[in-house]
């Protein structure tokens, strides 16, 4: 809401909030030990759930493999990611919308814009990289107010695989000076250059790094980019410490996202009601802080009703 006003420039704004609590959506956590123990748990899930749904996972390996058991076991789920032809992508998002698919194996590239009211579960094979990421992607299921089941196999290993991500997504220090000294090199004729000359020129640096420092070097206004998307440098020279605030910027934005990790690590792990600790994460909260119905609110009410020994 606060970026809405500041960036669109309404300090008026009428806010209607609905909020973030929709107690339809059933919410649980389930661990194992190792990678061989998720698919058994899936085909659990994905048998005894009826309806249609989304199965997400953190990366395009993760989402064919997962199809392609789906398929041995003879259910209908297709693929759905970034690699795939635009084609492919349509006609399967199509299909689900047409109730022709039991579900959709994607990435997080599917989903924005989607909006099938009766997605009945939508289970998470890997573990996302923050808690609003993650209720982002499971509010996809339930929008028409009936039950839906939202399931985590939660892997710690899979933390390896952010930070992995962050890595690359990240520029470091040298990472900025490079992809500068290239650019300016690149001019030296005062003619622009496209991004893919600037990326031989620079080939440590990584596709994902090169695009983000572009993109941050042209919100300075050190970089334009005309009608053919050709770059050219504004100014030749950037100083040492300008290129440093920009690395410094980067380590935080990447602690942020570690912190955010970490409270999604927090969060599968727990014995806390799963909604209070989501909401939590958007400064909200339920009454008596427990919905009573996700994994840990079941287990803790199986608990008190179990009679003393």
């Amino acid at each position: 809401i606060e970026d809405i006003r500041t960036q669109l420039d309404l300090p008026d704004l009428n806010v209607m909030n609905t909020g973030t609590y929709p107690p339809n959506l059933k919410y649980e956590s389930i661990s194992v030990e190792n990678a061989d123990q998720k698919p058994p748990h899936l085909l659990k899930i994905f048998g005894e759930t009826d309806g249609i749904g989304i199965i997400y996972t953190a990366t395009v390996k993760h989402a064919e493999e997962v199809a392609e058991l789906m398929h041995a076991h003879g259910f209908a789920a297709e693929r759905y990611h970034g690699r795939l032809p635009a084609r492919e992508r349509h006609d399967t998002q199509e299909r689900l919308m047409r109730g022709e698919l039991k579900a959709i194996v994607a990435t997080n590239a599917f989903g924005m814009g989607i909006d099938k009211s009766d997605i009945r579960f939508v289970i998470h094979y890997d573990m996302p990289g923050s808690v609003d990421a993650y209720y982002q992607e499971s509010g996809r299921a339930g929008r028409d107010g009936e039950d839906a089941r939202c399931a985590l196999l939660f892997l710690k290993a899979d933390r390896r695989t952010h930070l992995f991500f962050m890595g690359k997504k990240y520029p470091r220090f040298d990472d900025i000076a490079a992809v500068h000294g290239a650019l300016a090199a690149a001019n030296a004729h005062v003619e622009p250059v496209s991004a893919d000359a600037i990326d031989g020129r620079c080939p440590g640096v990584g596709e994902r790094k090169l695009s983000v420092v572009l993109s941050t070097l042209a919100e300075l206004g050190e970089l334009e980019q005309d009608a053919d998307g050709k770059l050219s440098l504004l100014r030749r020279t950037v100083d040492e410490q300008t290129l440093t605030e920009l690395s410094a910027k980067y380590e935080a934005q990447q602690a942020r996202d570690r912190e955010k990790l970490d409270a999604m690590i927090a969060y599968a792990q727990s014995a806390m009601c799963r909604w209070h600790l989501i909401l939590r994460e958007f400064g909200e909260a339920i009454d008596g802080d427990a919905c009573g119905d996700c994994d840990n609110c079941r287990r803790t009410r199986s608990r008190q009703q179990q009679p003393a020994a």
